[in-house]
């Protein structure tokens, strides 16, 4: 399966994909929700596209010749729901030494121009995970969102839980100041694809908020020196500027992008300056033509070292990402994980495991 980024504004869009969406969600039921991640005009290309199945979600008659599901249906009060919240006080963050947030930002951007060229370098064996949580009923009590709108609590029920593995690999061009990702995704040998769910594209080029091209369409500030999984860190808070494009994610349908604004925290490696770790939320919930809103749409990404040893060759890769999405009754957990990393060479290709971070 390939899913190209394309030019300009993304051309990879559901058909009338927004009032297909409205249509089954109004659904007693509510079916599951298809997304895709696609390309938006001139930023980082990580937009989502939404189009629903309006078939039942798996239905089978008893006598069916097809084998039943894997997954029973849970309700739970979502365990596997655990979006990063960037506003969070951070337990743990020491002002010395001081932090340099010019320093910063400009080691940084060095480091995330190696990651644009890394990127072309490699493939990785990548697995995937989907969980689909659907609500169906109130606990009773109610929650403010940041937006201080009052939302119901609900109980969740699990609903979907399956998992593929593909062969991964990724290329970026640059286009005028923007960058276009170029994704590919081939089902490994033995695998069954998603069924009707669609992969998160683009989340592991995150880290490219803090490129050059991209650090002016964000405030920034340094809140820091932290410890990121025993690394010591420096932690930069961005958030979308009001006075800037919206180029780094938005929700796509065939008839308009929807920008997400966002806001996150990022962590730096404190000598090296590479990218450890980076989490984002929505600034604000994005709403629809149709009338429904995407509540939430949390994104999670690690980085870290990856040795090819016979190349005697070390890249700063992604190695982990985990989106969460909230939108009309439903809650959707994407999760990958990236191994047996490849290296492109004239030589020799060489496959390794990444080692555990510095």
């Amino acid at each position: 399966m390939r899913k190209d980024a394309g030019h300009g504004i993304s051309q990879v869009v559901a058909r009338d994909a927004e009032a297909t969406l409205s249509n089954c969600l109004s659904l007693e039921n509510r079916r599951r929700a298809l997304w895709k991640r696609a390309a938006i005009r001139a930023g980082l290309f990580m937009a989502a596209i939404a189009a629903c199945s309006l078939a039942p979600l798996r239905a089978q008659a008893p006598n069916s010749s097809s084998p039943a599901p894997s997954t029973t249906k849970q309700r739970i009060r979502a365990p596997l729901w655990s979006p990063p919240s960037v506003d969070s006080r951070l337990s743990s963050v020491s002002k010395s030494p001081p932090c340099s947030l010019p320093d910063v930002l400009a080691q940084a951007g060095d480091r995330e121009q190696d990651l644009v060229a890394n990127f072309s370098r490699f493939s990785a064996h990548e697995k995937i995970q989907y969980d689909q949580l659907n609500a169906y009923g109130s606990t009773g009590t109610s929650a403010t969102a940041a937006n201080g709108t009052a939302n119901t609590a609900y109980d969740w029920e699990l609903n979907v839980s399956e998992s593929t593995d593909y062969n991964y690999a990724v290329g970026l061009r640059e286009l005028k100041g923007s960058f276009l990702v170029d994704e590919s995704r081939q089902v490994s040998a033995g695998a069954k694809a998603l069924t009707g769910v669609q992969q998160d594209q683009g989340l592991t080029s995150l880290a490219l908020i803090f490129h050059p091209n991209y650090q002016g369409d964000y405030s920034m500030r340094c809140e820091g020196l932290a410890d990121w999984d025993g690394t010591p860190a420096w932690v930069i808070y961005f958030v979308q500027r009001k006075d800037k494009p919206v180029r780094t994610r938005g929700f796509a349908t065939s008839q308009k992008v929807f920008p997400e604004k966002l806001k996150g925290r990022a962590w730096f490696a404190k000598d090296s300056y590479q990218i450890l770790h980076i989490d984002t939320n929505l600034v604000e919930p994005v709403i629809f033509q149709s009338g429904q809103t995407l509540e939430s749409d949390a994104v999670s990404v690690d980085y870290g070292p990856v040795a090819f040893q016979a190349q005697n060759v070390q890249l700063w890769l992604p190695v982990s990402a985990a989106t969460f999405t909230e939108v009309a009754g439903m809650r959707i957990i994407i999760k990958d994980t990236f191994s047996d990393f490849v290296l492109f060479s004239v030589q020799s290709n060489q496959a390794v495991e990444p080692p555990s971070q510095p």
